[in-house]
């Protein structure tokens, strides 16, 4: 009961911006886009469609999803972004217009793929398929776009960046899972045969579908400065440390409310 009061009310939080239907129509097939009319109206950006939760699997399009066993690192640590099933909406590749809720989802960082239950029963959404999705954690929505959208030098291209700051330019996070071997020793049987895993936070800027890795400050003035921004003016009369991501994430803000003029 708890879920589906959950499902409903973040919903509503997208009921506004966005349109909800259980079978989507093509916009040139939508009521009141008969041809004959002669009422001009405001033109107005495209709504997405949310599907509100897939009751059986035969709502769900086979080839979106598939069931296997679980990758493991057979390390100790946390390999998800929030290790609890939460509400998320996923927007495929294929059907950019339409959002997918499901009440159980995880995000998995070792294998990049979306664990969700259907059924009872826990399957992945491979990265691949997927064009961006929202985990809606109580009332924060923590935004994820998929890393084939953008260009540029990257360690780790497979994968999802999570949005911090978004509009002309975006500050993006990429999060790696690193690996460190176990250190048991067997003569005093002592230490960790199976080892760890840790989650590494990358920063990146991005303006289009151009990256630019986050390196340090004169390369964050002399990046901003090439978007015509008086960076160190800017810097300076707000009182910003731009090697703090909260205060770089002020930065990007400032530029995108400047760029909106």
């Amino acid at each position: 009961m708890k879920k589906i009061l959950l499902l409903a009310a973040v919903f509503t939080l997208y009921a506004c911006p966005m349109t909800f239907a259980q079978n989507p129509v093509e916009p040139g097939n939508a009521p009141g886009n008969s041809g004959s009319s002669t009422v001009q109206k405001t033109p107005q950006k495209p709504k997405k469609k949310i599907v509100l939760g897939v009751p059986t699997l035969a709502d769900m399009p086979t080839e979106y999803m598939e069931t296997y066993a679980a990758r493991s690192t057979g390390k100790m640590g946390d390999k998800y972004r929030i290790d609890r099933d939460l509400v998320g909406l996923v927007t495929f590749k294929k059907l950019p217009k339409t959002d997918f809720m499901f009440g159980d989802l995880r995000f998995n960082l070792f294998s990049s793929d979306l664990e969700i239950k259907l059924n009872g029963v826990r399957r992945y959404i491979r990265s691949a398929k997927v064009k961006e999705f929202v985990i809606v954690d109580g009332f924060k929505r923590i935004r994820f776009i998929n890393t084939d959208f953008y260009e540029g030098k990257m360690k780790d291209k497979k994968g999802f960046f999570e949005i911090i700051e978004d509009g002309d330019v975006q500050l993006l996070k990429k999060v790696r899972i690193i690996q460190q071997a176990g250190s048991y020793n067997i003569a005093k049987s002592v230490g960790n045969k199976d080892g760890r895993i840790f989650q590494k936070n990358k920063f990146y800027l991005a303006k289009g579908e151009k990256i630019y890795p986050v390196k340090g400050k004169k390369q964050i003035i002399k990046l901003f400065d090439s978007f015509g921004l008086e960076t160190e003016k800017v810097i300076k009369e707000n009182k910003l440390k731009v090697k703090r991501m909260s205060n770089l994430a002020t930065l990007v803000k400032i530029y995108n409310g400047q760029a909106k003029k």
